[in-house]
């Protein structure tokens, strides 16, 4: 397994989150295996208070789109639990934010979606024990 790769120094335009620590780390183990550069920061909503899941990503949600100079946002949701409710739960949050023409049910290989005045959306899923090669 490769090393952890340190935390990239945050650029606004780019923001990823994710559930916990270990899917950031996760993350970030990927981007060096396959020598992607830095150009995004892998954060975790609400891990200051040691908080992290979906709960932290949706309710920090609105206030990322909101983000000024933010171009593309993406999010990585837990597929171990209720794919479904979890799915739900972003369309339905993306939907208060002005977000249209979301799926009803989670594409397989992730979404990816841009609209006029609002950042790039993307939302995939990882699984534990997943290959991502």
């Amino acid at each position: 397994m490769p090393k952890a790769r340190k935390p990239p120094l945050p650029k606004p335009q780019q923001l990823l989150l994710v559930e916990g620590k270990n899917d950031q780390h996760v993350i970030w183990a990927l981007c060096e295996q396959y020598n992607l550069p830095e150009t995004f920061s892998v954060e975790v909503p609400g891990k200051e208070i040691d908080r992290g899941g979906i709960d932290a990503i949706l309710e920090s949600l609105k206030l990322r789109i909101k983000q000024p100079k933010l171009q593309t946002l993406g999010i990585v949701v837990d597929a171990d639990q209720d794919l479904r409710a979890r799915w739900q739960a972003v369309r339905n949050r993306l939907m208060e934010s002005g977000y249209q023409t979301i799926p009803t049910v989670p594409p397989p290989d992730g979404w990816v979606y841009t609209q006029p005045d609002k950042p790039k959306i993307g939302v995939c899923s990882l699984k534990r024990g997943s290959s991502f090669t």
